[in-house]
């Protein structure tokens, strides 16, 4: 777990690497490391600031439709399977999906325009 953030940590160093082409991949691991109660005090708050950098660069960077539908389609299979209770994971993938939705409509809508300009 720490070690997922500690590599995480890093390549937000190197300039030369986008790490958010990797967000899909880790997305599920970071949010499930909010739920661990074991060391929860290090490794949650790590994971949370973690999540939250990624959504800042999320907003700053440039993203695409298949992008986002990818993290979207991660974020709806963190919550299917949450429990029942509303609980950190789900809390922070809920503040994901409403962040992603609306980077999806600002792209799509984006896509549109580009197309309907050509």
């Amino acid at each position: 777990m720490l070690v997922l953030i500690k590599w995480i940590e890093s390549f937000h160093t190197l300039n030369d690497v986008n790490i958010l082409k990797c967000v899909p991949i880790i997305l599920e691991k970071l949010l499930q490391i909010l739920g661990i109660k074991v060391d929860r005090n290090e490794v949650g708050y790590l994971a949370k600031r973690q999540l939250d950098h990624f959504l800042k660069e999320f907003n700053d960077e440039q993203r695409d439709i298949e992008w986002d539908t990818s993290i979207i389609g991660v974020l709806t299979k963190v919550l299917g399977s949450a429990r029942k209770e509303v609980d950190s994971i789900a809390f922070e993938a809920l503040i994901w999906l409403k962040s992603f939705i609306s980077f999806f409509e600002e792209d799509f809508n984006l896509a549109v325009q580009e197309e309907e300009d050509f």
